[in-house]
């Protein structure tokens, strides 16, 4: 966005961003708890739909007070 322009991402591209943070952010933490990667990996993999679920009712939050057009 350095040129000025807007950029519109779709429902789905923002969703995924936010997932994509909070997955990094858990792994960071599971590695700072002492886990090891199978288990960080797997317990990262199965939180995905609800995690996706979560962060779309977030989306559309943000989009119904006006945050996000």
């Amino acid at each position: 966005m350095s040129d000025g322009k807007m950029v519109m991402y779709s429902r789905e591209d923002v969703i995924d961003a936010m997932c994509e943070e909070i997955n990094m952010m858990n792994v960071q933490a599971g590695i700072a708890n002492g886990l090891k990667m199978e288990e960080i990996n797997q317990a990262v993999s199965q939180m995905q739909p609800e995690l996706h679920r979560v962060n779309g009712l977030i989306y559309d939050k943000l989009q119904s007070i006006g945050v996000i057009s």
